[in-house]
């Protein structure tokens, strides 16, 4: 074995970084435990062959024959001192213990949601010692939109979906009581019915449809690069917003979150047991409030889709939409630049609406210029797999990422 990459032209998973040499722009490290350790060697055995590999550095889906042992220094060694790295195939149960991180030949994956976070306040002391400091970031870079292909209808190159704005969060709890009782004489309307039913009416009466600015500008970037008749329909948006947002809406549930506030019941709780009747029966009403919308206002469309009184509907908690950042000027074309020359001229680098919330939303209050963006290319699978079973990454994604990051910091 050799200490440097080998020469046959494969795509190493780390190269030697004792020196501070970078190697076709990755570099030696491994997820130990939640974060990257330091790599002090890499050994390499001899490739019987190579991965194909496709334009700008993108990793081919041929599974590469090598594998690269990788040791840490004594002082940061764990459980995991030793790695091999390893053939990786997705399935629907994780084939490997969710409760830590790893990283394999082709694919690192993650815990997911177990990982713990910082409680708000610390963000919000975070914002405020800024703020008290009069201190205002020039450019926010928070986790949002991917690299992907497919995401807009006729458009097939891939796209840097960089979040403008968020939606907002609210959690309503929905909350049907009556007398209770012995589940053996049960009354004509329960209040597991009374609540069912309420459910069943948001769900039949979602929230209108439309075009927000973040998505009309996305529409109108990517328009010059879809195929006909989408360059046509994306170029005219003053004739063809309402088909348009119609047409988002049944394109799947990324598409229609995009055009509209959503709400989905998530949490359910009755009676204490099976053979009591529920005094009271409550729903927790998950709500993304799109661009535009206003919390009142979701919570006034929610009243009138249930239309019954008898139901009580409280607002645990709730944020607005944050503001929308431009995808002009000088904050963005470092981004578009870093992403243009890690990734290649082919990547459109676009403004996106973030679907989900994150920390970012804190910082608005601060700076004007908030992205959300993480630049990963994300398959398809790897979107689905998003806080579920084999929650994965491909390595090679992983580490352009990276040097995205980097080209970012050098520009700033």
């Amino acid at each position: 074995m050799s200490s440097s990459p080998p020469s046959s032209g494969c795509i190493p998973a780390c190269t030697e970084p004792s020196s501070a040499r970078w190697w076709r722009g990755t570099r030696c490290s491994i997820a130990g435990g939640v974060a990257p350790r330091a790599i002090r060697s890499c050994s390499w055995p001899t490739p019987t062959s190579c991965p194909s590999s496709s334009r700008n550095g993108r990793t081919a889906r041929s599974t590469p024959t090598w594998s690269a042992k990788v040791t840490t220094p004594r002082s940061t060694r764990a459980a995991r001192s030793t790695t091999r790295v390893r053939s990786w195939r997705s399935s629907r149960r994780w084939r490997r213990s969710p409760r830590r991180d790893s990283c394999r030949r082709t694919t690192c994956t993650w815990r997911s949601d177990t990982t713990r976070r910082p409680p708000e306040a610390v963000r919000a002391a975070i914002v405020a010692a800024l703020a008290g400091r009069s201190i205002r970031p020039a450019l926010v870079l928070d986790e949002g939109g991917a690299v992907v292909e497919g995401a807009v209808p006729g458009v097939s190159a891939p796209t840097a979906m960089v979040g403008v704005a968020e939606r907002g969060v609210m959690t309503v709890q929905l909350t049907a009581r009556e007398a209770g009782g012995h589940a053996s004489t049960p009354p004509a309307l329960p209040a597991t019915v009374r609540l069912a039913r309420a459910i069943e009416k948001l769900h039949r009466r979602p929230f209108p449809r439309r075009l927000s600015p973040p998505v009309r500008a996305m529409l109108a970037t990517v328009a010059p690069h879809a195929s006909e008749p989408y360059r046509w329909i994306f170029g005219n948006l003053a004739v063809t917003a309402p088909a348009v947002a119609a047409a988002l809406s049944a394109g799947g549930p990324e598409l229609n979150a995009i055009v509209r506030t959503t709400a989905v019941a998530t949490e359910l709780s009755g009676a204490p047991s099976e053979n009591v009747l529920a005094t009271a029966a409550r729903a927790s009403v998950n709500v993304r409030l799109l661009t535009g919308d206003t919390v009142d206002a979701a919570v006034d469309h929610i009243r009138r889709a249930i239309g019954d009184p008898e139901i009580a509907v409280e607002v645990r908690h709730a944020s607005e939409p944050s503001p929308v950042s431009p995808w002009r000027g000088e904050a963005w074309r470092r981004i578009a630049t870093a992403v243009r020359d890690v990734l290649g001229p082919d990547v459109i680098t676009t403004p996106y609406l973030q679907l989900g919330a994150s920390d970012s939303r804190w910082f608005t209050e601060i700076s004007d210029h908030v992205y959300r963006f993480t630049p990963f290319s994300i398959s398809r699978a790897e979107r689905d797999a998003l806080h579920a079973n084999d929650e994965r990454i491909r390595v090679g994604s992983w580490l352009r990422g990276i040097e995205v990051y980097r080209a970012l910091l050098r520009a700033s």
